[in-house]
């Protein structure tokens, strides 16, 4: 049982995948630069999923990822080059990078659930699962608006990024601020979804375990 616990402590480091995590969703707010934000925020956010992959004992997957993410990066780059702007490219480092995050969580959700015990790095773990929920929501919106035809929110005809991150993590914080309102039914929904996700995360699985861990001998 000792042994267990301890190789899972050397190989799994979520403090260090959380502080990734949050350094690049800063990092994307201040590289929003039309027409190479998005390019340089799937660069920023690419190595941050790889490394939380292979923490969670996954890496035979950084194998694709990297593919995906150099094959994104590599379209977007040669799009900019020859039009001057981000256009289907765009879209697709989007998709890709959605999907990136759409499966980190599932592996890191994957990884706890083998934990002995709810120690420190189990928690931390449970966070990166919040916020990249929440920064796939983000992605999934800037692709809906990407491939869109019509302007994603009331009365802003042009979004970026930033204005993407904004709002879904105010939905998933349960706060709401109001100010950019999704103009289709398809995105009032996703939003309602990821308040109740969040809402419900918050109160039940992190709850649950900072209670265990309070009791988890030392």
């Amino acid at each position: 049982m000792q042994r267990r616990i301890t190789n899972y402590a050397a190989r799994d480091n979520y403090a260090l995948v959380l502080l990734m995590i949050v350094l690049s969703i800063l990092l994307m707010a201040v590289t929003d630069v039309a027409p190479i934000g998005r390019i340089l925020a799937l660069i920023v956010v690419g190595p941050t999923l790889m490394y939380a992959l292979h923490a969670s004992g996954l890496g035979r997957l950084l194998h694709l990822a990297s593919i995906l993410t150099a094959g994104a990066v590599g379209l977007a780059v040669l799009e900019v080059v020859l039009t001057g702007r981000t256009g289907p490219a765009g879209g697709l480092d989007t998709a890709v990078a959605g999907v990136l995050v759409m499966m980190t969580p599932i592996v890191i959700a994957r990884r706890l659930a083998q934990h002995p015990l709810v120690t420190k790095s189990a928690i931390a773990g449970a966070l990166c699962i919040y916020l990249l929920v929440g920064l796939f929501f983000a992605f999934l919106f800037g692709f809906t608006a990407a491939v869109g035809l019509g302007p994603f929110f009331v009365a802003t005809p042009h979004t970026n990024d930033v204005d993407h991150l904004y709002v879904r993590f105010s939905a998933l914080a349960t706060v709401g601020f109001g100010d950019l309102v999704a103009a289709t039914k398809l995105g009032h929904m996703l939003a309602v979804t990821e308040a109740l996700f969040g809402h419900m995360y918050l109160v039940t699985v992190i709850a649950l375990l900072v209670a265990k861990f309070s009791r988890t001998p030392r």
